[in-house]
């Protein structure tokens, strides 16, 4: 059995929602993009949700522009 979490909606169930399902429905969800892998075991680079835990924000870089000068008499 393995856990997915479907990414659309399939049939009664919701996106969103986490279901424990065969090898055969898992590899059916997961060739037609219906859903990703949940029970990872996290820490892995696969995933989206272990994906976004391990992003750094960068720093925001602002840019100053310098109004251009008017030479039109």
């Amino acid at each position: 059995m393995k856990k997915v979490k479907l990414i659309r909606d399939y049939g009664s169930a919701k996106k969103g929602s986490v279901l424990e399902v065969s090898e055969q429905q898992a590899h059916f969800l997961l060739t037609n993009s219906i859903a990703v892998v949940s029970d990872c075991g996290s820490n892995c680079d696969e995933c989206e949700d272990c994906k976004g835990k391990k992003k750094k924000k960068a720093p925001v870089k602002k840019t100053v522009r310098k109004p251009k000068a008017s030479t039109k008499k």
